[in-house]
């Protein structure tokens, strides 16, 4: 009787340590895509366009863009936006999330994916700190004494990154639609 009770806490410990990581593992990275109508543009007008936008956005498009090849219309940059929650009590967050920015284009459109967000926090603030890749969990998977705050933090990235990739969207939008090919006539 006492063996058969232990083997069905192990079947039982096995299959909930199962179900948790699959929960967990099951989480998909945060992503926001657009796609923008260019129909009066070429395809190596908008590609001309968007490699102008990340040189203007970024600074240097070449610390960016990690692939760019106007043969197949693609651009793929990895950059970052500083982070900071704006409370002294969530001051070790304060860092930096990286993320990646593709943009694929074809002939009248194109199409921005912008994921792979991942926390890290500025040298010298405690790792415990870090959330990592930030996923469409709702709640942070940190169990223990920083569970409230990290969850917290991982509201205020989430609504932060949605309105930064916004701005991304309407950046690029705008500069394509505000593109004039008589800008090259100077």
């Amino acid at each position: 009787m006492k063996t058969k009770l232990i083997k069905m806490k192990k079947i039982f410990f096995l299959l909930a340590s199962t179900l948790l990581y699959t929960h967990i593992y099951s989480q998909e990275s945060v992503e926001f895509t657009k796609v923008i109508e260019s129909e009066n543009l070429s395809k190596n007008e908008v590609f001309v366009i968007v490699n102008d936008w990340f040189a203007s956005n970024y600074g240097s498009a070449n610390q960016v863009i990690q692939i760019s090849d106007k043969e197949s219309g693609k651009l793929i940059g990895k950059a970052l936006l500083s982070y900071s929650f704006g409370k002294l009590a969530y001051s070790c967050y304060e860092g930096k999330v990286n993320y990646t920015i593709k943009i694929s284009i074809r002939e009248g459109r194109f199409k921005i994916d912008i994921n792979n967000f991942i926390h890290n926090v500025n040298i010298g603030n405690s790792n415990s700190c870090e959330l990592g890749l930030i996923t469409d969990a709702e709640l942070h998977s940190t169990s223990g004494i920083f569970k409230r705050y990290h969850n917290k933090v991982w509201v205020d990235i989430k609504q932060k990154i949605e309105v930064y990739s916004e701005n991304i969207f309407t950046s690029i939008e705008n500069k394509i639609l505000n593109y004039s090919k008589d800008d090259d006539d100077w």
